[in-house]
């Protein structure tokens, strides 16, 4: 790597991280403004308001840069350029004979490296922190009941439904869980009062446990369906 490329993407970076930094702040500030209630209740039950901050906001950066990162990649490129520009920089490598494709080329560059890393991040990142970004500031424990939205599980093609959840114990209350074709043993769904997801384990794998079934009466009495 020449010295102009590690000039041009050492700027670029630096100019990327103030803009990321400086919008992820503003939004902080303001958002934590308005639920600063919340979050003071919070914090005097859940080790201090710092701790609950730094969980809620910190599963909240990801999805902010995911956001933003087009924007910041646009601004940081026209900064770079611009900078350079207004001290004379450009003049003086044009003039000595590098071309505009070839300072153009490392920030192309960095800008494919930052989609990269934006798609790790909407691939990753953003599903490890599913359970913080679906909570609010006033239940951030999930320890209330949040509306449910009815989806299809495409692995298994049952479509998921039920009254509501509580997300701090994998509760799903009046589950209804509707089989894309009907079975004759158990037919079209299964409905039972709650649904608690537990994790795979080493002789089964990751579901749903389904208490008080309503719908087959006789599941008891059913043979296992795979």
């Amino acid at each position: 790597m020449r010295l102009i490329d590690r000039y041009l993407l050492s700027r670029f970076f630096r100019t990327l991280a103030i803009c990321f930094v400086s919008a992820a702040g503003l939004f902080v500030v303001i958002d934590a403004f308005a639920k600063l209630e919340e979050f003071i209740m919070l914090g005097e039950r859940h080790g201090g308001l710092p701790r609950v901050l730094a969980g809620y906001y910190g599963a909240r950066f990801v999805w902010i840069f995911d956001r933003m990162a087009p924007l910041v990649v646009l601004l940081a490129a026209m900064f770079t350029v611009t900078w350079m520009q207004r001290a004379n920089e450009l003049t003086s490598l044009f003039a000595a004979g590098v071309p505009p494709r070839r300072i153009a080329k490392p920030l192309i560059g960095a800008a494919i490296a930052v989609a990269i890393l934006g798609a790790a991040n909407r691939e990753l990142a953003i599903p490890a922190c599913r359970a913080q970004l679906s909570r609010t500031a006033k239940d951030w424990l999930g320890a209330e009941a949040s509306p449910l939205y009815p989806r299809y599980d495409n692995r298994t093609g049952i479509f998921l439904n039920g009254e509501s959840v509580y997300p701090a114990e994998y509760r799903i209350v009046q589950p209804r869980f509707a089989f894309e074709t009907p079975t004759p043993e158990f037919g079209r769904q299964l409905a039972a009062e709650n649904a608690y997801y537990r994790p795979p384990g080493a002789d089964q794998p990751g579901g749903y446990l389904l208490d008080a079934v309503r719908e087959p009466q006789n599941v008891a009495e059913l043979a296992s369906l795979t």
